[in-house]
């Protein structure tokens, strides 16, 4: 098919062309000047122009049309499919600055159908007494015998000193070695008398980051029934989202023989702007490894009722999450430390800057609903409402 832009590019010419030729009569018929011009064939001439110019605006409008179609068409292919995005807040009247919220990224969706596939959630609740973050780089001891050291000081001289250095270094080795071995059959009292020790000559060597570490509690007390109803939603959608859907690799099959990977977690501290999540230690996507509920917490006479349903009056929950992308150097500047020191810290890279803000790629992070940016927005229900 002929590209229409070019199409209507041809007939918006073709349209001027021929008001220019109902121009050039006009102006003939202003001067007075008839000689040596027909005006009749001129006027044959113009009813054929109207005709041709009516048939072109049908044309330009049908074009139009083809237009809107494919522009509409291609944008609804570029669209992502909408998901629709469920507001769940605890306490539901607000009456806190800051709040911690929790959105769901969508899981893979498998035949049969699971939940927390096609929806995501935001929880937001009240910023609790204390948030516990742990991260650990992790070292490991090891030996860094006389030969190594030596074989490594000697690579390091001059091209010319390094035979005798290996000599030397071989030298240093063997009387090592000989006084281990005396000081072994002396059961240690020669170096003992000798006032001296083996150095076992070891070195602290990087092993790696571990992921970090997140513990968040809270205790619900609703005021009322429907109160208790967003607790009873809050805790079954962080269950829900904890735990793996299962599904066989034969869709045939009745035996559900692979776990799906549950939800990814996008966390992020909500308050007033200029507020104190600015000051603090952000958060990269995580999982929800752990999480344990205390039904009445320690008070089962406490109970909440609408005249038909009953609630407990106390219920406490303690999650614990992982983050599910290593935290560099780079990663912690750009994403997690506070967002009141990123620039001071921009400032002092260097020269060139880093070369990878985002550090090393989670493949889990890949195969979730969507990307690291966190989302912010207004808290809902505040008014109770919803």
């Amino acid at each position: 098919m002929p590209n229409i832009n070019k199409l209507l590019n041809k007939v918006n010419q073709a349209s001027q062309a021929l008001k220019s030729a109902k121009g050039i009569k006009a102006k003939i018929q202003q001067a007075g000047y008839k000689g040596g011009v027909n005006t009749e064939e001129v006027d044959k001439l113009q009813e054929q122009a109207e005709e041709n110019r009516r048939k072109l605006e049908e044309r330009r409008s049908s074009l139009d049309k083809q237009l809107s179609s494919v522009n509409k068409a291609n944008t609804t292919a570029k669209k992502p499919p909408e998901l629709s995005m469920t507001e769940l807040q605890y306490p539901m009247q607000g009456g806190y600055d800051y709040y911690v919220v929790f959105e769901t990224r969508t899981r893979k969706p498998r035949a049969g159908g699971n939940f927390l596939s096609k929806e995501t959630f935001s929880i937001a609740l009240y910023l609790p007494e204390d948030i516990v973050q742990q991260s650990t780089t992790t070292y490991k001891a090891e030996g860094v015998g006389a030969i190594a050291r030596g074989v490594d000081s000697a690579l390091n001289k001059k091209e010319g000193e390094k035979v005798d250095g290996m000599l030397d270094e071989a030298g240093n080795v063997i009387k090592g070695f000989m006084n281990k071995l005396g000081d072994s059959m002396t059961g240690g009292i020669r170096n003992l008398k000798a006032g001296m020790a083996s150095n076992p000559m070891e070195e602290q060597f990087l092993e790696g980051i571990t992921f970090r570490d997140h513990s968040f509690e809270w205790e619900f007390m609703p005021r009322n029934s429907k109160e208790a109803i967003m607790v009873q939603k809050i805790i079954n959608i962080f269950r829900l989202a904890m735990l793996p859907d299962t599904f066989a690799a034969d869709k045939e099959s009745a035996n559900e023989n692979f776990f799906n990977y549950p939800n990814v977690f996008d966390v992020h501290i909500e308050g007033p702007e200029g507020g104190v999540q600015d000051q603090i230690e952000g958060f990269l996507p995580m999982v929800l490894k752990d999480m344990s509920v205390s039904t009445f917490n320690g008070n089962s006479e406490g109970l909440i009722s609408d005249g038909e349903k009953v609630w407990p009056l106390a219920t406490k929950i303690d999650l614990s999450f992982s983050e599910i992308k290593i935290m560099s150097q780079e990663v912690y500047n750009e994403k997690v430390g506070p967002k009141s020191m990123r620039a001071s810290a921009n400032s002092v890279r260097g020269p060139g800057g880093m070369v990878d803000s985002t550090g090393s790629p989670s493949l889990l992070n890949e195969t979730s609903g969507s990307t690291d940016e966190q989302h912010s927005g207004k808290l809902w229900g505040q008014d109770g409402s919803g």
